[in-house]
């Protein structure tokens, strides 16, 4: 299920008595929130991993990392712990010379992912990232019930940007309101996992 821009900018338009033709930066910021709020992971990317290669370039439009896990062609592991960079390097240095196994702990950094211990044959990782969405939207891979919370979080966005403080206020309240709403009917239980980083 998808919300699009054109239904976005159409109904912020007339909510607002606006004649924009893209909101795309508007709508990206309503994503990354609500995404943070909701705790929802909508996207996931796999990346094959190599003997021997301990980190691997992330695609630059993903948002952050949540959950990791590994397959090595017919068993999947559960979350790989995610750890910090001081965690990796200590890992690395009392591993003395460099413990090859399959990966039990991520870290990120840069838009790098790495694995501890490094990968000792061929694996499949698949990366889950918050529900974030590249520089340019056109579609949100958000359920269809969500098209009100994300019309006004994006008309919040809109009037943020545009001083419009009043209109603002008025969008945040309704965005707060329809939250409380979703989440009292449960429509966000469904696939949303909690995400503590430290």
């Amino acid at each position: 299920m998808s919300i699009t821009h054109a239904e976005v900018l159409a109904a912020l338009n007339i909510r607002l008595a606006r004649t924009e033709t893209d909101v795309s930066e508007y709508l990206r910021a309503a994503a990354i929130h609500i995404a943070q709020r909701t705790g929802r992971l909508e996207l996931s990317e796999s990346i094959s991993l190599t003997d021997g290669t301990g980190g691997y370039d992330l695609d630059a439009a993903s948002g952050d990392v949540v959950a990791v896990t590994v397959n090595d062609g017919t068993y999947e592991s559960g979350p790989l712990e995610r750890i910090d960079l001081a965690e990796l390097t200590r890992r690395r240095q009392d591993a003395s010379g460099g413990t090859e196994a399959e990966p039990t702990a991520f870290c990120t950094r840069n838009r790098t992912i790495y694995f501890d211990p490094v990968p000792d044959t061929a694996y499949t990782a698949t990366i889950w990232y918050i529900g974030v969405h590249g520089q340019t939207v056109t579609t949100l891979e958000l359920p269809e019930d969500w098209r009100e919370l994300v019309v006004a979080r994006t008309c919040y966005e809109y009037a943020l940007a545009m001083r419009l403080f009043e209109d603002a206020a008025v969008w945040e309240r309704k965005f707060e309101g329809d939250l409380r709403a979703a989440r009292g009917a449960g429509t966000m239980a469904a696939g949303a996992v909690k995400y503590r980083d430290i």
